[in-house]
């Protein structure tokens, strides 16, 4: 059976799928919900785009995000993103990097795009 183990999901929106917003954040809070009972964690977590909204103070997701933290899971924050919607301060969780991390991470791990 495969797992997670070596894997970087790379997430580009703060919610998954098409069609009504509220649906998509409802999946996005179900699909890390389930990552953490995953017996076996991917080792990388890349946030870029909208997505990086997931990593904020009042993030409807960070209680996941900070299991899986704890759980060693690397949880990484495109900067150029950050700035954008400027939220430089208001990360709550994981660690702000750089698009030399993700391309040295892709090319080190499997990548799921989410």
């Amino acid at each position: 059976m495969r797992n997670f183990i070596d894997k970087l999901i790379l997430f580009n929106s703060d919610k998954m799928g098409g069609g009504d917003p509220g649906l998509g954040s409802k999946m996005m809070r179900g699909f890390l919900k389930m990552l953490t009972k995953q017996e076996a964690k991917p080792r990388t977590l890349f946030f870029l785009g909208d997505s990086v909204k997931l990593l904020v103070h009042g993030s409807p997701v960070l209680e996941f995000l900070e299991q899986l933290l704890q759980e060693g899971v690397e949880v990484l924050a495109c900067r150029a993103a950050l700035e954008w919607y400027a939220l430089e301060d208001e990360l709550a969780v994981g660690k702000i990097s750089s698009t030399g991390m993700l391309l040295k991470r892709m090319a080190e791990l499997e990548v799921i795009h989410v």
